[in-house]
């Protein structure tokens, strides 16, 4: 528990903690779990602008995700 926190998947906690830099294990790194992170993040933020901001138009709302 070096970060303060605890998982139940280790492996996957590893993964996500994982620069590619790390030559360790070149295929297990955190750069997809970040893909799938950051389009995550994407897809929540734009359905809140959506919600928020209902007669703005496409542009406005691009600008502000």
């Amino acid at each position: 528990m070096l970060i303060g926190y605890r998982t139940a998947n280790v492996l996957l906690f590893q993964t996500a903690l994982n620069h590619r830099s790390v030559k360790e294990s070149p295929t297990e790194n955190n750069e997809r779990l970040e893909f799938l992170g950051d389009a995550i993040i994407s897809s929540v933020v734009a359905e809140y602008l959506f919600k928020k901001y209902p007669y703005k138009g496409e542009g406005f709302l691009t600008e502000m995700r």
